[in-house]
């Protein structure tokens, strides 16, 4: 029984430290990516009409609940698709207005100044990297868990028992 628990162990040391590096990563770096690019995307866009899918995603958290849906576009006769959220099903209208980069028109938003001020925001914030010194030690602590449990043949379950 010691085997399987230090192999459960060590399985959720990996993705805890796989979640801290996604957080890490973003924190040193990857979310300047996402400001570059929005910056640009307020400055070098353009504007198309984009066609809505009919069918929406609704995530509820608590008491609050959003929108999701894909809108898809045309340029130069190549389709290009796009995520929006809204507030409000029964306001949504099968058209929206979207912004894309000429040179790379998979980068797209239905509103460029807002994705930006979050994107803004996100790179101020210490969240990523709190989140990921906590997942990433989270994981060391049960990788060491997981490796003691190997060691201890059975001796660690005999006593908690």
């Amino acid at each position: 029984m010691h085997i399987i628990t230090g192999i459960i162990r060590l399985g959720v040391a990996l993705v805890a430290i796989a979640f801290g590096s996604v957080g890490l990563s973003n924190y040193f770096g990857g979310n300047e990516a996402d400001v570059e690019k929005y910056t640009q995307l307020v400055t070098e866009g353009e504007t198309t009409m984009a066609l809505l899918d009919s069918m929406y995603t609704e995530t509820s958290v608590a008491s609050i609940t959003m929108y999701n849906i894909d809108y898809h576009f045309s340029i130069d006769g190549k389709d290009y698709t796009g995520k929006m959220d809204f507030e409000d099903p029964e306001t949504i209208l099968p058209f929206v207005e979207v912004t894309y980069l000429p040179s790379d028109p998979s980068v797209s938003s239905d509103d460029a100044p807002k994705a930006l001020m979050k994107a803004q925001e996100s790179t101020d914030s210490k969240f990523d990297l709190w989140l990921g010194l906590g997942a990433v030690l989270f994981g060391l602590f049960m990788a060491w868990r997981g490796i003691s449990a190997f060691r201890s043949n059975g001796e660690e379950e005999e006593v908690a028992a």
